[in-house]
C-alpha cells in the first residue's frame, strides 16, 4: 500500500474509533442498578440500597427463569390495601439532578388482581398519578396516557419510563413505545413538600391497586434514554434485553481504538527511519 494511502487508512481507523467512544459516552449515563443477587445493594459502588416495604414480611430473594435464564429475583408480596402491599423504594437525591431521567425494570405480575396494578411512582404514595398496568392490558401514566401493546401476566417484561425533564414523558413495554405524553406527573419538583428524599416507589400504590410479583433487573439513569437505548440496554441480570447503554467503550471499539494507535506508531517509525537514511 502506498504511504500516503496507508496513512489515510490508519488515520480513518483512529478518528473512526474515536467517534464512536463519543457516541457511546454521550448516551444515558447508568447512574445505579440492582440486579437482586441475594442483595438489595446498588451495583456501583456509593449508590444506594433498594429499601424493602415488606409489612408482612413476605418479601425475600427467589430462583426464577427470566427470559430463558435461571436467576435470583427478588419476589413482592403482600394484601391488597395500601399499608399491607410489599414493595421496594430508593431515594434519588445526589442520584438525579431536576426532573429528567429514566427508569428500566425487568418484572413480573404474578396474575391480574385488580382494575390497576402500581408499577412506579414519584410522589411518596401521596397520588394516584404514577405508572400503572391498566384493567390487566397494558401501560397507562395514569391519568393522562394509555399503551396499546397487551400486557401479559406471569411473564417478565422490560417496562422503561422517560422524562425529558420539560414535561415529555413516554413509556416503553418491551422495547416498543406505548406513549408519549405531556405532564408533570413524574417530576420529583411537583412532590417536594411530600416527597423531599425524591423516591421512586416500585409496586406499592396508595389505595387498593396492587399486584404480587417478583423484579429480576432495575435501572437508574440521569437522562432521559432514547429508543436506540432503551433497545440495547445491557446492565445486572442476565435474562434481560441486548446491547448497552453504560460510557464504558464496548471491547470492539477499544480493539480498533488499538489497531489505530498501533498502526500510526509504526507508521511513523518507518517514517522517521527513511528520514535517518
Amino acid at each position: 500500500m502506498p504511504r500516503l494511502s496507508r496513512l489515510n487508512f490508519v488515520g480513518a481507523l483512529f478518528f473512526s474509533a474515536t467517534a464512536m467512544m463519543a457516541a457511546t459516552s454521550a448516551q444515558g449515563a447508568l447512574v445505579a442498578s440492582w440486579g437482586f443477587n441475594n442483595t438489595l445493594a446498588a451495583d456501583q459502588s456509593g449508590a444506594p440500597a433498594l429499601t424493602a416495604i415488606n409489612p408482612l414480611g413476605q418479601n425475600g430473594f427467589v430462583t426464577d427463569t427470566v427470559n430463558g435464564v435461571t436467576q435470583q429475583v427478588y419476589r413482592f408480596a403482600g394484601g391488597q390495601g395500601a399499608p399491607e402491599q410489599g414493595g421496594l423504594a430508593v431515594s434519588t437525591n445526589g442520584l438525579i439532578t431536576g426532573n429528567a431521567y429514566s427508569v428500566d425494570i425487568v418484572f413480573q405480575f404474578d396474575s391480574h388482581q385488580y382494575g390497576w396494578e402500581s408499577i412506579l411512582g414519584v410522589s411518596n404514595r401521596v397520588s394516584d398519578a404514577a405508572l400503572y398496568v391498566f384493567n390487566g392490558s397494558q401501560l397507562s401514566a395514569y391519568p393522562v396516557a394509555y399503551g396499546s401493546t397487551p400486557f401479559t401476566y406471569g411473564d417478565y417484561h422490560q417496562v422503561t419510563l422517560t422524562n425529558q425533564g420539560n414535561g415529555s414523558v413516554s413509556g416503553y413495554l418491551d422495547g416498543i413505545l406505548q406513549f408519549v405524553t405531556t405532564t408533570n406527573i413524574f417530576d420529583f419538583s411537583a412532590y417536594d413538600y411530600y416527597n423531599p428524599e425524591h423516591l421512586i416507589h416500585f409496586f406499592l400504590d396508595n389505595g387498593s391497586e396492587y399486584a404480587t410479583g417478583s423484579v429480576a433487573r432495575i435501572g437508574l439513569f440521569n437522562t432521559a434514554l432514547t429508543a436506540a437505548e432503551i433497545s440495547n440496554l445491557s446492565y445486572g441480570a442476565s435474562g434481560s434485553n441486548g446491547g448497552g447503554s453504560s460510557a464504558v467503550p464496548e471491547p470492539s471499539i477499544l480493539g480498533l481504538l488499538g489497531l489505530g494507535l498501533i498502526g500510526l506508531g509504526a507508521t511513523r517509525r518507518r517514517l522517521k527511519g527513511k528520514k535517518a537514511a
